[in-house]
């Protein structure tokens, strides 16, 4: 599992680092898309896009109903 969440990281970090956002989609959950601005979004004190407080939600109620 820690193998899995450094390979998250590296690939968070290697976003984070890049020149510009592409809008490339990274993952979908449910019906929203995440995209590279999205991940970006999480660096710093910057606000979160709909899209990361919608798949957050969404996991949230997943776990809350099925796990």
């Amino acid at each position: 599992m820690i193998k899995f969440f450094n390979s998250v990281e590296k690939e968070v970090n290697k976003i984070w680092n890049q020149a510009s956002s592409t809008g490339y989609i990274l993952a979908r959950c449910g019906d929203v898309n995440l995209t590279d601005e999205d991940i970006v979004s999480l660096k710093g004190n910057n606000w979160l896009t709909d899209q990361v407080v919608n798949i957050y939600m969404y996991i949230y109620i997943y776990i809350h109903n099925y796990i």
